[in-house]
């Protein structure tokens, strides 16, 4: 794995822009072009903390790591994303990225955009999407030549080549316009960066070069095919959405094909194409019974059988105890059904750290049997709350804090 702010050639490969070939010829290479700031001012709350001192009389304890791009991956990793994304602000802070710096010249290294990288991450994942579009906005399209190793001397010396753009951030540069007033934009930066992978996965293809470098841009190459499907999807192009997924499927493993035909057999029934859905059905592998369980019970539920739905989540249950989301959906159908005192035991019997959705559901299914419910949801959170990350919401289980 890569260590934070190290060079890899194979990972930083990635065509020439003319503004770059431009800078060159021209031999000035004094200019910055790129000048990225903080917009977030104040730290993200962690309303889950705040909860806990109110309910519980005691703090929650958080993760203390150390203030760099290591103590970011441990935050991340243990989920607590509000944590990290603040982190992003105090590292960017120390290169002079900080709050009120945008347009205004700083030096940009591998480090720093593998700070901004995880922060639009964070901001993705935490549906922050006004802030990271004001905030990606100074990187333009991603091609200035001050994104480039070979624009830096003290990088081009080393023999360094390619972008100092990491993957991941193009592509959230390529999503994010999904969420602005012209959707449609998304699709001509998916465009390009398609078109741009392709070009490298060419070139590491017809080289002798080790396997793991051909997987890896093989890998890039469906992320943005997949990008490219879910933006058609939101763009209400099922078919054309639809269809690019089944190309992809049919170049993965045995078990992401699997999954990916699952996933496809749902979207086929929720947009009310039963006939599509049991044809991607009849494509899953051999050994994949529960998948065609579950979408059983799914696709009872969508129509309203929740009966049926009850027996066939039962049925996979038995064999999957701690899955949350069969859990869930069999607490649903339990609840249409008129067994409400039955769908709370089975969630209170979950005794994994249950996602939000499970939560949710118990504060409804509380409020329903129980003139008490607020103990019972403070009684499930402090059950929890110490496992739980900052990005949980307390409110939505309607917890009096």
């Amino acid at each position: 794995m890569k260590e934070p702010g190290t060079y890899v050639e194979y990972i930083h490969l990635w065509p020439q822009s003319e503004r770059l070939e431009t800078a060159i010829q021209s031999g000035r290479y004094d200019y910055v072009y790129t000048m990225p700031g903080v917009k977030i001012h104040q730290p993200l709350i962690d309303k889950m903390a705040y909860a806990a001192s109110q309910i519980m009389e005691q703090p929650l304890v958080r993760p203390t790591v150390a203030c760099d791009m290591n103590g970011l991956k441990q935050l991340i990793v243990s989920g607590n994303l509000k944590a990290a994304f603040n982190l992003t602000t105090s590292l960017l802070e120390l290169y002079g990225q900080g709050y009120g710096k945008a347009g205004q010249p700083t030096k940009n290294t591998l480090e720093t955009f593998e700070i901004w990288s995880c922060r639009f991450q964070l901001m993705m994942a935490l549906k922050l999407y006004s802030n990271l579009i004001e905030e990606i906005s100074p990187f333009e399209e991603l091609d200035a030549p001050d994104t480039y190793f070979d624009y830096h001397p003290e990088y081009r010396n080393l023999g360094y080549t390619g972008s100092m753009v990491t993957y991941s951030l193009r592509l959230i540069h390529a999503e994010i316009l999904r969420f602005t007033p012209e959707p449609w934009g998304a699709m001509k930066r998916i465009l390009k960066l398609e078109c741009e992978t392709k070009k490298i996965l060419d070139l590491v293809l017809s080289s002798e070069r080790p396997a793991h470098e051909k997987s890896l841009w093989k890998q890039r190459m469906n992320c943005v095919l997949m990008l490219k499907a879910r933006t058609l999807y939101s763009l209400k192009e099922y078919h054309s959405s639809m269809s690019l997924f089944c190309s992809v499927a049919s170049s993965l493993e045995t078990e992401k094909r699997n999954s990916l035909l699952f996933m496809l057999a749902r979207l086929a029934i929720s947009i009310g194409d039963e006939k599509s859905g049991e044809k991607y059905l009849k494509e899953l592998s051999p050994g994949s019974g529960p998948d065609h369980t579950l979408h059983k019970a799914f696709k009872a539920i969508f129509y309203g059988n929740y009966p049926y739905a009850q027996e066939q989540l039962q049925s996979v249950r038995k064999n999957a105890q701690e899955n949350a989301k069969i859990c869930n959906n069999e607490a649903i159908a339990l609840l249409y059904n008129g067994k409400v005192e039955e769908a709370k035991n089975l969630l209170l019997s979950y005794n994994g750290l249950p996602p939000e959705a499970i939560l949710i559901n118990m504060g409804t299914i509380s409020e329903l049997i129980s003139t008490t419910s607020d103990d019972l949801k403070k009684q499930l959170f402090a059950k929890n709350c110490d496992k739980m990350s900052d990005i949980f919401d307390p409110q939505a289980i309607k917890l009096s804090v």
